[in-house]
């Protein structure tokens, strides 16, 4: 991949308004304080990708472009800016923009539990529902299932998404697959198979946009 500095402190609309309000040691951000910068991916001409990040982030330039870049190509493609900082916690904003606070920054699985928000709307948009999860195939999906594969799960259908879809990307990349680490997988089947047959082709890695 190749990063590219932005100049004169200019910053992304959307990086203004996910950052809107927060602060460092009492101060709140601002442009001045924002490192913001474009990468490209040798596997993907979608791009560039744009990251704003503040000095105070747990994570260098170099590790936020490794770690976009970890996520399977088509993927990637849903996630739009990247912004961090120092503190605690993550959230989602407007189009696949991903806020990440703290150490979250280093954790690849946090990565792909943000992009499969992103996805999860962006996806659902082509269909005309506010997000797939909205949708009757995965309600009729969920109803069928005797459990979903988490705690956090329960959280809410974006959540429940969010960590089956974690599971699948595990199965179709690792090695012994995901059931190797639970006995669970018949108990929430049905999620599983319906993201495997619309979107397994897009969360496997390699390949290209």
């Amino acid at each position: 991949h190749t990063i590219e500095l932005w100049e004169n402190n200019s910053m992304p609309i959307d990086c203004r308004q996910m950052m809107a309000g927060s602060t460092i040691n009492g101060k709140e951000l601002t442009s001045e304080d924002m490192e913001v910068f474009s990468v490209t991916y040798e596997d993907c001409d979608s791009g560039p990708w744009h990251f704003c990040r503040h000095p105070s982030a747990f994570g260098t330039k170099e590790v936020m472009a490794e770690q976009l870049g970890r996520l399977p190509p088509i993927l990637r493609t849903y996630i739009h800016y990247t912004l961090s900082w120092g503190g605690d916690g993550v959230k989602m904003g407007p189009s696949g923009d991903i806020a990440m606070s703290g150490d979250s920054i280093n954790d690849t699985w946090v990565w792909i539990h943000e992009a499969a928000h992103a996805y999860d709307d962006g996806f659902s948009n082509a269909l005309e529902d506010d997000r797939f999860t909205d949708g009757k195939n995965w309600t009729d999906a969920f109803n069928a299932d005797e459990a979903v594969i988490t705690e956090y799960a329960l959280s809410d259908q974006q959540e429940n998404f969010a960590d089956t879809m974690m599971a699948v990307f595990f199965d179709l990349n690792f090695e012994g697959g995901i059931e190797g680490i639970t006995d669970s997988l018949p108990q929430w089947i049905n999620m599983y198979n319906l993201i495997i047959e619309a979107m397994g082709n897009d969360l496997t890695l390699g390949g290209t946009c």
